[in-house]
């Protein structure tokens, strides 16, 4: 397959559909962008509504919802097969932070309550995920 072209910008973060059929990826463009991993599709319009850099994206384990992080201090949440907003914008971050990723997490028994928190004053959203069980 050839490079997945669409993004006005750096592309920032990928990921995969749990089923496979589908990649996610974020950009300096403020879009989130849907493709057919078979194809290289796009498969709908650009998820648009951040106002600065998307650092992360990922799907729910179940497929059934898109969540996004970004510069704009906000987090996201979109359905994976319409690209509407399904909430209002989580807002309330002041602080740059990562979380590890879930194998990290496994491999140093670092749960949420200990989330690899790390400041450096940039009020930044720079990673996201659904927890296993999709609840989170």
């Amino acid at each position: 397959m050839d490079p997945l072209k669409g993004h006005d910008g750096w592309v920032t973060s990928v990921g995969f559909s749990p089923d496979g059929r589908h990649i996610v990826s974020g950009s300096g463009d403020k879009t989130v962008r849907v493709w057919d991993a078979q194809t290289g599709q796009s498969v709908m319009d650009p998820l648009k509504g951040h106002d600065d850099w998307v650092r992360s994206v990922a799907f729910s384990p179940d497929g059934r919802y898109i969540v996004s992080g970004s510069d704009d201090k906000t987090v996201r949440v979109w359905d994976a097969q319409t690209g509407q907003s399904v909430m209002d914008p989580l807002k309330g971050h002041d602080q740059y932070f990562t979380v590890p990723p879930p194998f990290l997490q496994e491999s140093t028994g670092m749960g949420p309550e200990s989330a690899g928190i790390h400041r450096n004053g940039t009020s930044k959203v720079q990673h996201s995920g659904y927890s296993p069980s999709g609840i989170w």
